[in-house]
């Protein structure tokens, strides 16, 4: 009897999760727009144009699970953020959650955890930074829009007559190789994927500072613009497909 009752319990508590994550063949799907930029080894841009990176595997596994319509559109990231700002029912990935950025998106789903660094030429002869306050003497490389120049700008870091903005980080790598530049803040995973890309090698940089006040996850993002019930219907599914 005891076990009757436990085996019942726990289909009265389960069934619903289960229905939830099943469900998903009866709701209306509009076609989603997801901007997204080439950011290794997240998001890749290969040589004709296909997408690859574990965020995009997650994203296209979990949306092709319940056959929801999507296209993925690579931009600047700039012009990424700025699109899915103004444009209601867009997302955008992977962007860094942190809490200068908490109020301004609807969070949808993790896509992966991050470590953070400042990078530098080995041929510099910066040694180590005791605290962050100290890029202020450098001349820095900083992305638009970007987790850490969004970072430096809330905490008052940033010199302007010594901050060089880049579109990516290939071109940052080559500001630092060619002594034109003296830091640039870099997540681990992408650094070593972006100089795998180019003729550059990893023992022509190094770290100078672990960016702990930086290390931080990567979502799947959208506008508080966007129906905050299509944000709860994908946030159960990406949670449904992580089982």
């Amino acid at each position: 009897m005891k076990n009757q009752f436990l085996k019942i319990l726990s289909v009265f508590i389960f069934s619903p999760i289960i229905m939830a994550c099943d469900n998903f063949s009866l709701i209306e799907k509009h076609k989603l727009t997801l901007y997204t930029e080439h950011f290794p080894p997240y998001q890749v841009i290969g040589m004709k144009q296909e997408l690859s990176g574990s965020s995009v595997d997650i994203i296209k596994n979990t949306l092709d699970s319940v056959d929801w319509p999507y296209e993925i559109k690579v931009l600047p990231w700039a012009r990424a953020v700025r699109q899915v700002n103004t444009e209601m029912n867009s997302f955008i990935f992977s962007i860094a959650r942190f809490p200068e950025r908490e109020e301004n998106f609807q969070w949808v789903s993790l896509l992966s955890n991050v470590k953070s660094k400042l990078l530098t030429s080995s041929e510099s002869q910066i040694a180590q930074l005791h605290k962050v306050e100290e890029v202020k003497n450098y001349r820095m490389i900083l992305k638009r829009d970007e987790a850490s120049s969004l970072f430096f700008q809330e905490n008052n870091l940033i010199n302007k007559d010594k901050t060089i903005w880049v579109n990516d980080t290939k071109q940052a790598l080559n500001l630092l190789n060619k002594g034109r530049a003296d830091i640039y803040p870099v997540t681990v995973n992408h650094y070593i994927s972006s100089v795998d890309d180019t003729s550059y090698k990893l023992s022509q940089f190094k770290y100078v500072y672990d960016f702990q006040e930086l290390d931080v996850a990567l979502y799947l993002a959208t506008s508080n613009k966007t129906d905050p019930s299509l944000v709860k219907t994908l946030n159960k599914l990406f949670k449904c497909q992580e089982k």
